[in-house]
């Protein structure tokens, strides 16, 4: 299997870079595996070149490239073509998580906001509960010392109809017996 990678010097000449597999740039770790393992034609043995897709230094990815006739290898401008669209493929997977993050932030922003309105909302409620149940109670007492004061005026008015009837008949039998 053949690498490629295509870069600057430190004096600003292109360097391009032949590497085998085990170059640091090929990472063969448990995600590739998994990926082999499910696809054989992305095996490390089914591959004539493999191209890493590298963004800032970070390995965002491979182009795997399947295996060519024997006689046939790739020619300078193929493999400029590929590494060139290694470094887009890079910078649009790139741009693609940070779009994916953003999303997923937003919408974590917009759950918390949800939550928040949910809660101030809940507040409100319960301030109008607490209110609705303090009337509720006055409302209570006022109808408990309501009846309480038909109570006392049946309790008081009781006896003195008894003394009113008493002073009635009294006044009678003054006017009749004078």
């Amino acid at each position: 299997m053949l690498a490629i990678r295509y870069g600057r010097s430190k004096d600003g000449d292109e360097v391009k870079e032949k590497v085998g597999k085990n170059h640091p740039l090929i990472e063969w770790g448990e995600t590739a595996r998994q990926a082999t393992a499910a696809h054989p034609v992305l095996a490390p043995e089914a591959l004539s070149a493999a191209i890493p897709l590298i963004f800032k230094g970070r390995s965002v990815g491979i182009i795997g490239l399947g295996k060519r006739a024997p006689a046939k290898t790739y020619s300078e401008e193929e493999l400029w073509s590929l590494t060139e669209l290694s470094h887009q493929s890079a910078i649009a997977i790139e741009n693609a998580m940070a779009v994916r993050r953003e999303r997923d932030y937003v919408r974590r922003l917009s759950r918390v906001q949800a939550r928040a309105e949910y809660a101030a909302v809940l507040e409100r409620t319960n301030q109008e509960l607490r209110e609705t149940q303090d009337k509720l109670l006055q409302s209570e007492r006022v109808s408990s010392i309501s009846r309480i004061a038909v109570s006392l005026q049946h309790e008081i008015n009781n006896p003195l109809t008894a003394v009113l009837a008493t002073i009635q008949l009294l006044r009678i039998k003054m006017e009749k017996g004078d």
